[in-house]
């Protein structure tokens, strides 16, 4: 939210700023989406026996929900195997 703020009170200086902030802000918007707690879900975390994900305690049903999304992805991917693989490979 900070840096949220920062941006907007930059493309807020004058009018230059605002025309660009016009042609960027959608560009902006959608990045932001990347780092909404509710779309990423929590945090990944890869062990030797398996995908485990955790979220913060207040998250939303859809931060739950992304959450359960993304492990089965990596489950159905067998990514810890193939992490297990490269790390026997590159020892």
């Amino acid at each position: 939210r900070s840096l949220a703020k920062m941006v907007f009170s930059v493309i807020d200086i004058n009018e230059e700023t605002r025309a660009a902030g016009e042609v960027l802000l959608p560009h902006f918007l959608q990045a932001a989406s990347l780092y909404d707690p509710d779309v990423t879900g929590g945090a990944l975390l890869l062990g030797i026996k398996g995908v485990t994900v955790i979220s913060h305690g207040s998250s939303s049903a859809r931060a739950i929900v992304s959450s359960i999304a993304v492990a089965a992805e990596c489950a159905q991917r067998n990514v810890v195997d193939h992490m297990q693989e490269a790390v026997t490979d590159a020892s």
